[in-house]
């Protein structure tokens, strides 16, 4: 069972939305008091024309670039955290414009995922403290044999499927989808000094693995 709870997921996103709000008022007393319109799609727009950010002048209603508002504020992100029902009230106080999918019963209990839209910034602290997945890629050589079904690993497929669909800039997200695909395992993108091409790389390659099993359901 699932050790954190939602208390924990609240503090880390309010500290996160805490510190941005923060930054948010050193930016507008930078700008001359005059606060930027935080648009729908969780963007800076200049409130008026002839309004100064930075070192440039915009008109009224013009996007203003900001790479670290935007990892701070701009919902880009879907994380699926998996919660008892009873949560749900809870979960949407906390991501009001976001909702769960169908509940089903495990072990007496109704769950559910809710569906979160996060910052870059909150989806990178909530990455540290949830599980996102019910199951963990693992050596065989290091859990022994267990029961589940065992395979050995070959990265090459998944790699083609993807750059069928994507192309090779695909490549700069590989990390983070291999990880959503295979929860638990080690990967890191090189890139072959003569071709200048990006490569995944796992120590998993050509090793015995299956998954392991656990609860990560959100109930309190």
């Amino acid at each position: 069972m699932a050790t954190i709870t939602f208390e924990t997921i609240k503090s880390t996103v309010e500290s996160i939305r805490a510190a941005a709000a923060k930054r948010m008022e050193k930016m507008v007393m930078d700008a001359g008091s005059i606060a930027p319109t935080h648009g729908k799609d969780g963007r800076l727009h200049a409130p008026c024309d002839n309004y100064v950010w930075g070192d440039v002048v915009y008109m009224g209603g013009q996007y203003l670039p900001n790479n670290e508002f935007d990892a701070m504020f701009k919902p880009e992100h879907t994380i699926k955290i998996k919660m008892a029902v009873s949560l749900l009230p809870q979960f949407q106080a906390l991501f009001p414009n976001d909702k769960a999918g169908k509940s089903w019963d495990q072990k007496g209990v109704q769950v559910a995922y809710f569906y979160a839209t996060v910052s870059t910034a909150e989806k990178t602290a909530l990455a540290k403290i949830l599980p996102e997945s019910g199951k963990k890629l693992v050596l065989v050589s290091e859990y022994g044999e267990g029961t589940s079904k065992q395979w050995k690993f070959n990265i090459a497929p998944y790699i083609k499927r993807c750059l069928d669909a994507f192309g090779y800039d695909w490549l700069e997200r590989a990390v983070e989808m291999v990880e959503f695909e295979y929860p638990g395992m080690p990967t890191t993108l090189e890139t072959n000094k003569k071709t200048g091409k990006l490569t995944l790389r796992t120590p998993y390659q050509g090793q015995m693995v299956r998954y392991e099993y656990f609860d990560n359901t959100i109930y309190n």
